[in-house]
């Protein structure tokens, strides 16, 4: 049955709208799970902590949590973000399994269950035992409002055979092009023939996704085309991401660049050994005493051989204002992946200007050549690096408009107010479809109404 049907789900009407969240993602080390997928994660739940209480069921870990350590990870993660309810632990399925498991789970995957955790298929979250277990969940929390993360938190309600109330997902990757984009870099056939049959299940996923779920979530207007342009019709809402301004930075003294990405992230690594083999030695035959600073996970290893060439390796840094505050520009060399680059938005924020390629500039709201420097060859992105590392005014101007573009389109309490609305929207809808279902009359679909709060009667809404 349809998510959101009126005839499949008790609506609790007695107090605020309980919300379950769905996802593969846990941040098991609070300290360094603060990259994009997390942040943008976090930020929905402190949207949608305004509209009710929030339980979670999370895929994770590949092991079974002892009952002291899941009471020990569940209290951590309340600690961490805004999870006042219940939080529940699915063990994600192995990669090995029995015979007919494996070829239930295959004709699933063909129907659509099956999720994408780090780009590649998988049925970690959406084996015969992950699907047994949270619809028991599901059956006990009884939530108002599922809140999907990814393909992979609404892979397995697909395989569900319960009522379910309006489900949102998020779809902040449109994973298919991501793996197009991979399969033509990829030199030989036969793993280039892999990652198109990979996109091809993962643009049927979305397909079957589309026809189930209340709404879909993309992150820019060109996510929105693409997912549009895969599922005719589809039911979408833009929930851009953002991010933090530090406090007022001071103009950096001295021609210093930063790039921010874990390198743990393939397009990050890449981007990385790109910039440092094809970028750099051209900027610091123009600039010699001009630095670069790489701040992320595993960035140390990438940048030990560059250090005379004025390469640091920062690792992980907890606070990047002290980064930003040294660095004149940021830049953005990434080729590949998908979704819009929070680095990007945070650069902007803090009147940091970008240079970037089109990839890494894609789905922004900057303007190329006024509020942003896009080049795709080595030689030009070098160039455009030189000339805001060389002038400061430049740099300067370039990074106010940024920032002033970047106040006006991504401040983070106008997108929060966005998705508040967006499930307040959802939430009245199912209970209207429901009055009308117990009137006798014909069901008929709300219209979801982007930045409007729609009224509320309910308690705590």
């Amino acid at each position: 049955m349809s998510a959101g049907s009126p005839h499949s789900h008790d609506r609790n009407t007695s107090g605020p709208p309980h919300i379950l969240l769905v996802t593969e993602f846990f941040p098991a080390d609070p300290a360094t799970c603060v990259f994009g997928v997390f942040q943008r994660l976090q930020r929905h739940l402190e949207a949608l902590s305004c509209v009710g209480p929030i339980d979670a069921v999370f895929f994770w870990p590949e092991q079974p949590l002892p009952p002291e350590e899941s009471c020990s990870r569940a209290d951590m993660v309340k600690d961490l973000w805004p999870i006042d309810g219940a939080v529940r632990f699915v063990t994600a399925a192995p990669t090995r399994r029995r015979p007919l498991d494996w070829i239930a789970d295959a004709l699933w995957a063909l129907r659509g269950a099956v999720g994408f955790f780090h780009g590649t298929a998988t049925m970690r979250s959406c084996g015969r035992d992950q699907v047994a277990t949270l619809s028991r969940h599901i059956q006990h929390l009884k939530p108002d409002l599922i809140f999907a993360h990814r393909i992979g938190g609404m892979a397995p309600l697909l395989r569900t055979r319960i009522a379910l109330p309006p489900v949102l997902v998020d779809i902040d990757d449109i994973e298919h092009e991501k793996l197009k984009r991979l399969a033509q870099s990829m030199p030989r056939f036969a793993p280039r023939l892999g990652i198109w049959t990979q996109a091809l299940l993962a643009r049927h996923a979305l397909r079957r996704i589309n026809a189930t779920a209340s709404c879909l979530l993309v992150a820019s207007e060109l996510d929105q085309s693409k997912l549009v342009a895969a599922c005719r019709g589809a039911k979408t809402a833009i929930i851009p991401n953002t991010a933090v301004a530090f406090e007022l930075l001071p103009k950096a003294q001295s021609p210093t660049a930063c790039f921010v990405g874990t390198a743990d992230y393939a397009p990050n690594r890449e981007a990385i050994l790109w910039l440092l083999h094809k970028i750099w030695p051209l900027v610091r035959a123009a600039i010699p005493d001009a630095r670069l600073l790489i701040a992320g996970s595993a960035t140390r290893e990438l940048a030990a051989g560059f250090a005379d060439q004025g390469v640091e390796g920062l690792g992980f840094v907890a606070n990047l204002a002290t980064v930003y505050e040294r660095a004149r520009i940021a830049v953005c060399p990434i080729r590949r992946g998908g979704g819009t680059r929070i680095k990007i938005i945070e650069a902007a924020m803090n009147a940091r200007p970008v240079v970037s390629t089109l990839v890494g500039a894609e789905g922004l709201s900057l303007t190329p050549g006024a509020e942003i420097l896009v080049e795709d060859e080595p030689a030009g992105f070098a160039r455009a690096c030189i000339a805001l590392l060389q002038d400061p005014d430049l740099a300067a101007s370039f990074g106010e408009a940024a920032q002033r573009r970047a106040a006006a389109v991504y401040d983070p309490a106008r997108i929060r107010e966005r998705l508040i609305a967006l499930c307040r929207g959802l939430l009245d809808g199912a209970d209207n479809k429901a009055q009308t279902t117990a009137g006798g009359e014909h069901e008929q679909s709300a219209p979801i109404e982007i930045g409007q709060l729609p009224n509320r009667s309910r308690a705590g809404g």
